[in-house]
């Protein structure tokens, strides 16, 4: 199988023996693979897959680079690098230090209510030291961050996944009206206070663990407002804190005002609406009743959240009307 003989070639750079080599099913756009190295220490292999991402090679860079920094700090909060490799032939592969099975999600998932406030509590935690070592090492990170024009959050990005999102909810482009006011609505918090940020903060990309809670897939890392981590974290579909409580966190923690948490909440959920919605469709034509379920509860507190953000904000007009249009069924 050639990836094995990748991996191995690529084990041996580092002076290191692959035993055993296992598919991981993710929600990630990459192929991960679990791999155990001599010594029974276990690692993963991330491969960037080029066909389907024109940037992969510079993912790759940045990511390896990103985990350098930060797989060093203690008690860790990322992944540490065992060995990396980019070629003519190959795809690039990225060999890190395994940190676990389970992630916050699952954690949360499955947790009761008193552990699951336990669990958010030291989460929250995580994110405050998280945001203290990245400041720690700002330029390094800022250099490799702004070494490519990838995963900004500026104005025009805000609008073009805008649009996405409507494109795959209702199928059709947005007003011009409700774009219009969307990009007006997000100008405040485009003009928040900057800082390095890891730009995909789901619980699905934290892995608590007993030597050290990890922050894992690093490849969108950006400079922006700490809100857009705050969200990430806080709205993600997974036994969320109440709205409030999220709001008052969040506020507390990047020293914001509410209407900056509302217009992040009401991007990224809006995002993340429209990507559980095609993953919802793809299970349902699959037949996968039981993951279609699942995908269908986090769509609704994705659009829940839209709506709330919006009634808070004072959305009115086109952009009130359009974002009615998006989250007022599942099709």
């Amino acid at each position: 199988m050639r990836i094995e003989d990748d991996l191995r070639s690529l084990a041996a750079m580092a002076g290191r023996t692959v035993l055993d080599v296992r598919p991981l099913t993710t929600e990630s756009r990459n192929t991960l693979w679990r791999v155990t190295l001599d010594a029974g220490e276990r690692a993963v292999l991330k491969v960037y897959d080029p066909a389907s991402d024109p940037h992969a090679a510079n993912r790759f860079r940045r990511e390896e680079k990103v985990l350098t920094l930060l797989g060093s700090t203690r008690p860790p909060v990322a992944p540490r690098v065992i060995a990396g490799f980019i070629g003519a032939s190959t795809p690039p592969m990225l060999l890190m230090e395994d940190v676990g099975e389970r992630s916050l999600a699952d954690d949360l998932g499955s947790a009761s209510p008193a552990a699951a406030a336990a669990r958010w509590a030291e989460s929250i935690d995580f994110l405050y030291r998280l945001h203290s070592e990245m400041e720690r090492r700002r330029q390094p990170l800022y250099r490799t961050t702004m070494a490519i024009s990838l995963d900004r959050i500026t104005g025009p990005v805000l609008v073009s996944r805008f649009r996405i999102a409507g494109e795959r909810l209702a199928g059709m482009e947005a007003p011009a009206g409700a774009l219009r006011e969307y990009r007006a609505l997000m100008t405040p918090a485009l003009a928040a206070p900057k800082a390095m940020i890891h730009n995909s903060m789901s619980p699905l990309n934290i892995v608590p663990g007993p030597g050290g809670w990890r922050a894992v897939d690093w490849e969108t890392i950006a400079v922006a407002s700490p809100l857009w981590d705050w969200v990430d974290l806080l709205r993600a579909p997974y036994n969320p804190l109440p709205f409030d409580d999220c709001e008052a966190i969040a506020m507390r923690a990047t020293r914001s005002a509410a209407g900056l948490f509302h217009r992040a909440v009401l991007s990224r959920c809006l995002d993340g609406l429209a990507t559980v919605m095609l993953r919802l469709r793809h299970f349902r034509d699959e037949g996968r009743e039981e993951r279609a379920t699942e995908y269908a509860r986090r769509a609704a507190c994705y659009a829940g959240d839209v709506r709330c953000a919006a009634v808070r904000l004072g959305v009115s007009g086109a952009l009130a009307d359009w974002l009615e249009k998006l989250t007022g069924g599942e099709e």
